[in-house]
C-alpha cells in the first residue's frame, strides 16, 4: 500500500492531472453523444432537485443582504403596485389565492413554487432580491430594469400580503375596479393591431433582440383590448386608484404621453412596470391610449384635504422661486402649464404627493432613465433635502389641475399639435423647451 499511494505531494500531481483529464473526456463525450436525457417530461432525480433548491436558497440568502429595505416597505400604495404587476405577469406561473398554477407552467423543471404557499420561507430582502435578479436555471427571470430596486421592493411587499388574501382579495387588489374588466374603447380607427410594416419592426433572430410591437404574457395588445389593461391601475378616467401607487393620466398631454410611452417601450425611461406593457405596443396604440387620457377629464389627485398646510406652503417657496443658495430652480419655470410647456414637461398640478416625491428620488440617484436632452432634474433633486421633496410634493398635489385644450385640431386623436406625423416642438423652441418629455408618470 505504501507504495501504491506517493510519500510526496508533488508526487500527486501527475495523477491528479490525469484524473482530470480523463474526467474532461468522459464528460465530452457525454456531452457530445447526447446520452443524457434533458427533456422536460422527464422530472428532476428527487436528490438532484433538492441540490438545486438546496443552492439556491443558500445563494439567496447570502445575497439578499446587498439591498436596503425601505421604510415604507408596508405602504398601500406600494402592496397595489405589486399586486398590479403579479396580476399580468406573475400569476401565469406562481398561480393565484384558490387558483391553481398554470398547466403548461407545471412542465418546467423545475417547477414554479406555488408562491401563496411558500413566501413565508423567505425573509422580505430575499423575496425582493429574487424580484430584481431572478435565479439562473430556474425560469425565474430578473426584472426588466435592474435599476428598480424600489419597483422590487413593491413587488415583495405584495407577496408578503398574498398568503392572507382569499380569491376575491386578489382580484379587487391586482385588477382594481373591484375586480372588474374596464368599460371603455378607443376610437374605432383603433380597433385592430397591425405593427408597422418596416425592418425596424423585426427582431434579430441571431441576437434575440427585441422590437416593438413585442409579445407579452397576455393577449391585450394584439386583442387590443388596451383600455382593460390600462385600467388595471390607472382607471378609465385615468386618476388611478387614488392612493399613489399609479399616477394621474388625466391631466396630462396626449403628445407627452405618447413620448413617456415610447420612452418606456424603448427602455430608455427605466420601469420594469412599464416597459413589458407599453413595448407590446403599436405606435399608433400607443398615440390612441395618449389620446384618450389626455381628453379625460382633469381631476385633482386624491388626498390633497389631508396634507400639511404648513408643507404646502414651505412647497409652494420652492415651487415658484426655487431655493437660490443652491441654485435650485422655480419648479414653475418648466412645469407651469401652458400648451406648448404641457407637450414636453409633465403637468404636476393635481398630481399625487407620493408618486412625485418618489419620481424626485429616482432623479436624485439617477434611477429614473432618460429624460429629454435638456434635464436638469437629476442635478435639481440632489440638491432637495427629503423634507423639501415632501413639501414640493404635497404642493403640487393640492393645486387644482389646469384645463388646457387637448382636442385635435381634426377632432382625431391622432392629430398633433406640431408638424403633422411628427410630434417633435418647433425648429424655434428654447434648449428647455427641447425636452422629449419622457420625465414623468
Amino acid at each position: 500500500m505504501n507504495s501504491f499511494f506517493p510519500k510526496h505531494f508533488v508526487a500527486w500531481l501527475g495523477p491528479i492531472f490525469a484524473a482530470y483529464v480523463a474526467g474532461a473526456i468522459v464528460a465530452g463525450i457525454i456531452v457530445v453523444s447526447g446520452a443524457v436525457n434533458l427533456a422536460a417530461s422527464i422530472p428532476h432525480p428527487e436528490g438532484w432537485a433538492n441540490l438545486l433548491h438546496y443552492s439556491f436558497e443558500r445563494s439567496v440568502a447570502t445575497h439578499a443582504g446587498e439591498l436596503t429595505k425601505p421604510d415604507d416597505f408596508d405602504a398601500d400604495w406600494r402592496v397595489a403596485q405589486g399586486a398590479a404587476h403579479y396580476g399580468h405577469v406573475c400569476i401565469t406561473c406562481h398561480g393565484a389565492p384558490q387558483t391553481g398554477q398554470n398547466v403548461v407552467a407545471l412542465q418546467m423543471r423545475p417547477q414554479p413554487q406555488y408562491l401563496p404557499a411558500v413566501v413565508k420561507q423567505f425573509s422580505d430582502n430575499e423575496l425582493a432580491w429574487i424580484v430584481l435578479h431572478g435565479v439562473k436555471y430556474t425560469g425565474m427571470p430578473s426584472w426588466s430594469d435592474a435599476s428598480r430596486a424600489d419597483e422590487a421592493w413593491s413587488m415583495a411587499a405584495f407577496l408578503r400580503k398574498l398568503p392572507e388574501l382569499d380569491y376575491e382579495g386578489f382580484r379587487k387588489l391586482a385588477y382594481g375596479n373591484d375586480g372588474k374588466l374596464i368599460d371603455a374603447k378607443l376610437p374605432a380607427e383603433y380597433a385592430g393591431f397591425q405593427p408597422s410594416p418596416t425592418e425596424t419592426a423585426t427582431p434579430d433572430a441571431e441576437t434575440h433582440d427585441t422590437s416593438e410591437p413585442a409579445t407579452g404574457f397576455s393577449d391585450f395588445a394584439m386583442n387590443n383590448n388596451i383600455l382593460s389593461m390600462c385600467g388595471r391601475c390607472h382607471g378609465a378616467d385615468g386618476v388611478g386608484r387614488g392612493i399613489g401607487a399609479f399616477p394621474n393620466l388625466s391631466i396630462q398631454d396626449r403628445e407627452y404621453l405618447r413620448r413617456t410611452l415610447k420612452a418606456f417601450a424603448a427602455g430608455e425611461r427605466h420601469s420594469g412596470f412599464m416597459r413589458p406593457i407599453a413595448a407590446q405596443l403599436t405606435d399608433e396604440q400607443i398615440m390612441a391610449v395618449s389620446a384618450y387620457y389626455a381628453m379625460q377629464e382633469k381631476k385633482q389627485s386624491p388626498g390633497a384635504d389631508k396634507l400639511d398646510p404648513q408643507m404646502i406652503a414651505a412647497g409652494r417657496e420652492i415651487a415658484e422661486n426655487g431655493i437660490p443658495d443652491r441654485k435650485v430652480t422655480a419648479c414653475l419655470s418648466c412645469h407651469e402649464q401652458t400648451k406648448f410647456t404641457s407637450r414636453l414637461f409633465p403637468h404636476l398640478d393635481g398630481q399625487y404627493a407620493i408618486y412625485i416625491e418618489n419620481q424626485l428620488k429616482l432623479f436624485q440617484h439617477g434611477e429614473r432613465g432618460y429624460a429629454g436632452d435638456y434635464d436638469p432634474m437629476d442635478r435639481l433633486a440632489h440638491q432637495l433635502t427629503p423634507d423639501e421633496m415632501k413639501a414640493v410634493a404635497a404642493y403640487f398635489n393640492a393645486e387644482q389641475p389646469a384645463v388646457l385644450d387637448n382636442t385635435p385640431a381634426d377632432g382625431g386623436p391622432n392629430a398633433s399639435a406640431d408638424a403633422p406625423g411628427t410630434g417633435e416642438p418647433p425648429a424655434s423652441a428654447s434648449p428647455a423647451a427641447t425636452n422629449t418629455g419622457a420625465t414623468a408618470n
